[in-house]
């Protein structure tokens, strides 16, 4: 299980109205594939960890702690760009997390401890959202 880096660059539309979705989705075509989530979000017991966003997400069975960090944001080109950092975790390790048995910074994995020696307190579930991802592939 090792630790994986990026930097990512997302493209974030913010759409006037459900209509331009669809607009949108007509001009596009059809998605390259569609996803289904289950994001679950992490900070200190104080709230106040704001230079980064930590979670685990499950993508059909696949579970994955992340760190994004180093967020660059254009508004008006509506890019993000972040350095993010991902580790596998097992369905195990998931279970001790989400039953409260303990926080995401005392997983046995790399990125875990990194996260700790960074933040310098444990981390615990803050929220949890699901959602569809369409996925188009962009050029340029």
């Amino acid at each position: 299980m090792t630790i994986q880096t990026i930097t990512e660059r997302e493209l974030k539309l913010r759409l006037p109205d459900e209509q331009a979705y669809f607009v949108l989705r007509q001009a596009w075509g059809d998605p390259d594939r569609v996803v289904r989530q289950v994001n679950t979000y992490f900070n200190t017991a104080r709230r106040d960890m704001n230079d980064r966003m930590v979670r685990i997400r499950d993508q059909a069975g696949v579970l994955e702690l992340t760190v994004k960090d180093r967020v660059v944001m254009d508004a008006d080109a509506g890019t993000l760009i972040s350095r993010e950092r991902t580790q596998s975790i097992t369905p195990a390790e998931w279970r001790r997390v989400h039953r409260s048995e303990c926080a995401v910074t005392e997983l046995d994995v790399p990125l875990a401890a990194q996260l700790y020696a960074e933040v310098g307190a444990h981390l615990y579930p803050v929220g949890s959202m699901v959602n569809t991802r369409e996925v188009y592939p962009l050029s340029g």
